[in-house]
């Protein structure tokens, strides 16, 4: 990450009338603790953490943070069997009615308001992080999940299991 950059394109947020300075230095501080996974996709409400009071001020900072070149806009479409994010567009008008889960192996019909998230990330001039897809569980399932590993790291567990159902992901090999 160019923090430099990151900082200078904030600064600039700063100088916009009836900004919120407040709520710039709170993006500021998620992103500069923040993992490079946790970045591809920022939710308004990830940075909001406890204080969801604020997301709305938060997601205005970013809509005009990405009029300034901070953060990019993504609309994102989520296969509803297991959550993967199976397109993204710059545009919502670029969307389509169906959309493929190469995990689920199913087609399946767009809905636009349960199945699109919209999410930032930094600006490829900030950040590029060329990484291929990743299919991880939001993070309000990952604390019901015993094990979740980032793309091309390994780890290991052993795990005692009750006895119950259970699901196993594992994201398609695309290369």
């Amino acid at each position: 990450m160019n923090i430099e950059l990151l900082k200078e394109k904030l600064e600039q947020l700063k100088k916009r009338p009836n900004c919120s300075k407040g709520t710039i230095d709170q993006i500021e501080n998620w992103l500069t603790g923040s993992h490079i996974l946790q970045r591809l996709r920022i939710n308004p409400y990830y940075v909001a953490g406890d204080t969801v009071k604020n997301v709305k001020k938060i997601t205005s900072e970013f809509l005009h943070g990405v009029k300034a070149g901070a953060f990019d806009l993504h609309w994102d479409i989520h296969c509803p069997h297991c959550n993967m994010i199976t397109e993204e567009f710059k545009e919502l008008a670029d969307t389509s009615e169906m959309s493929f889960c190469p995990m689920c192996e199913r087609e399946f019909k767009i809905d636009l308001l349960d199945r699109v998230e919209v999410t930032f990330s930094l600006n490829k001039e900030i950040e590029d992080p060329q990484l291929r897809p990743v299919c991880a569980p939001p993070p309000v399932l990952q604390s019901k999940l015993q094990l979740v590993t980032p793309l091309y790291c390994t780890e290991s567990e052993t795990v005692t299991l009750e006895e119950g159902r259970y699901r196993y992901c594992c994201p398609p090999d695309f290369s």
